[in-house]
């Protein structure tokens, strides 16, 4: 295939995607003057496989921010702006086991931490699912079952409160290819209709709903999960994208920044390893 072959195939792709974006339900979304309080939490992870153990950090950063009137009045981070990495030790992980093992272990982190902070008041957003995937959830007979079912009563105390989960790069097909499709379908201050999210997942009692949402022509769409109020959260959304070239709430942004462990502190956190273990335990 050359190139003038692979565009005119790509150009017939678009069209055809563009096609089937038209036939996507699309209901505007209503701008507020938010007054109140949103947390939102997201963690970041270090995994080293060594000779015969493995090490896992993780940590996580809560942050509030308040509103009056639409006006930012005060943000606060838990525990910190930079929160220290709590540290686990393992013995012979399986290459099969290791995506439970960081999954379980940073949702146990992030939920409990933004579970510490907040209240019936808030609004509380997650990064990511409002449900453990499917990827996330082990055979009863597993090692990390204990650690699933930590995790699933957590996210039923979510469940409790005012909780929506934002899906930045979502691989789900309820439309097809969603993400995709979206795009083209939406235009800023739009979202899809709603429909149904019950996904099969033991432990947990609640069924919410999705919709996906545009806020920026220079972005993509992101997917929400909810369980009730979905016009009520699209609004709410909006509000909080940071710019209308970003299209992403704020306070996930904030979140994210303070939990993540850079390269830097990657790079540093591997000097320690060696200066403390000697160069003989790294593969």
């Amino acid at each position: 295939m050359d190139v003038e072959d692979l565009r005119r195939r790509m150009e017939a792709h678009i069209r055809a995607v563009k096609e089937k974006a038209r036939s996507i339900p699309k209901v505007a979304v209503e701008e507020i003057l938010f007054s109140g309080t949103v947390v939102a939490v997201d963690g970041g992870l270090y995994f080293e496989r060594l000779h015969g153990f493995d090490i896992l950090g993780v940590r996580a950063c809560a942050v509030k921010f308040c509103y009056e009137d639409g006006s930012l009045v005060s943000i606060s981070h838990h525990p910190s702006k930079k929160p220290p990495i709590s540290w686990e030790v393992f013995e012979g992980v399986g290459d099969s086991d290791q995506h439970l093992l960081k999954s379980l272990k940073r949702l146990q982190c992030e939920l409990s931490c933004v579970l510490e902070i907040a209240d019936s008041d808030c609004f509380i957003l997650l990064d990511g699912s409002l449900f453990p995937l499917p990827s996330d959830i082990p055979s009863k007979s597993s090692p990390f079952w204990k650690d699933y079912e930590r995790v699933a009563s957590l996210f039923n105390k979510l469940h409790e409160l005012k909780t929506a989960g934002v899906v930045k790069d979502s691989r789900a097909s309820h439309f097809g290819n969603d993400a995709l499709l979206c795009h083209f379908a939406l235009m800023p201050k739009e979202r899809t209709s709603e429909f149904a999210y019950a996904p099969s997942v033991p432990l947990c009692k609640k069924q919410g709903w999705a919709f996906y949402m545009k806020c920026s022509d220079m972005d993509l769409p992101f997917r929400v999960e909810c369980l009730e109020e979905c016009s009520r959260w699209a609004s709410l959304l909006y509000f909080l994208s940071f710019s209308k070239t970003v299209g992403y709430p704020f306070p996930l942004l904030e979140a994210h920044n303070c939990a993540h462990i850079s390269e830097k502190e990657r790079i540093s956190l591997g000097m320690e390893k060696i200066r403390r273990l000697g160069p003989g335990f790294l593969f």
